[in-house]
């Protein structure tokens, strides 16, 4: 039973590598030709206004719709796989996330606590970080109305610990929906754990739990410490 139970988390980890490849194939794709197209009708028609000596109303509703469809573009991208995870590494990339999210909800305070030691986690799990944190995220703005929100991912023990809570509105029964759904599937494949919890005395939590292995995470030396940092807009 222990051997089968080994092969099926085997397979059902494989499963979810394949889909994050294609993801990411997709995502390069959208990327490389998308993107440059976009920015090529922004281009064209900024040099239809030069030339006409000002913004038309035609021209301006194109500089809008492209301004829309990179936007669409952007959020797509981010949706399918975090094409910057390799550049700036787990840590650097849910910082960034979690700045463009301080950016755009002005009145929400959002404050991480993310250890360097994610670093060591193989594509898959730091995948599986970044895609919870993401969906928790997404969230807290769709329903909690919160004014703060606190992010955490640690190393504990044999496990990735990741825990997303707010000061929003309360909810006794929480639902999952399509994209709660899908993250708890990833984690459940992935031999974890995810977890809501709402209480009226106390703020909602989002909390997964990873398990580790020898060959997906070598574990550093050297201990370090934790902190808050400040996402929010007004702490710029």
């Amino acid at each position: 039973m222990k051997d089968l139970s080994r092969d099926s988390r085997d397979l059902l980890r494989q499963l979810v590598s394949l889909q994050d490849d294609e993801r990411g194939r997709m995502a390069r794709e959208l990327h490389d030709e998308l993107g440059p197209l976009l920015f090529a009708i922004r281009a064209n028609a900024a040099a239809i206004a030069d030339e006409a000596g000002g913004l038309g109303r035609p021209v301006q509703d194109i500089v809008d719709a492209a301004e829309a469809l990179q936007r669409a573009n952007k959020r797509i991208l981010q949706g399918l796989s975090p094409l910057y995870l390799a550049e700036l590494g787990l840590r650097g990339s849910l910082e960034a996330l979690l700045r463009d999210v301080g950016q755009q909800a002005a009145g929400l305070r959002i404050r991480s606590q993310i250890e360097d030691h994610l670093g060591a986690l193989d594509e898959l799990l730091s995948q599986t970080v970044y895609r919870v944190v993401q969906e928790g995220v997404a969230n807290v703005l769709r329903h909690a109305n919160a004014s703060t929100m606190d992010v955490a991912a640690r190393i504990e023990g044999n496990n990735v610990l990741i825990e997303i809570s707010d000061d929003g509105r309360r909810t006794p029964d929480i639902k999952l929906g399509r994209g709660l759904t899908g993250m708890s599937e990833r984690v459940r494949a992935l031999d974890g754990k995810l977890q809501l919890r709402a209480k009226t005395s106390a703020p909602s939590c989002a909390a997964a739990s990873q398990s580790l292995t020898t060959q997906t995470f070598e574990r550093p030396k050297r201990e370090q410490n934790r902190r808050f940092i400040d996402h929010s807009s007004r702490a710029a």
